[in-house]
């Protein structure tokens, strides 16, 4: 399981290479860019449920044409 550093351990991190204006910027851009990941991962498990669903729901509908 991927840990996911939190928003001050990024900072940490990028503040040992980059300069505090520098790091401002990709700290921000990798908190939106975490947050778009964690809604794609959350839509995935919408859609997988869905689809179990519907597979499920077909199997009835053809044991009953059956």
């Amino acid at each position: 399981m991927t840990v996911l550093l939190t928003r001050a351990e990024m900072e940490e991190k990028l503040r040992q290479a980059f300069a505090p204006e520098q790091t401002a910027s990709l700290v921000e851009v990798l908190d939106n860019i975490r947050q778009v990941e964690l809604e794609r991962a959350a839509d995935t498990r919408d859609l997988k449920r869905g689809l179990k669903e519907l597979t499920e729901e077909i199997k009835k509908l053809a044991t009953a044409q059956r």
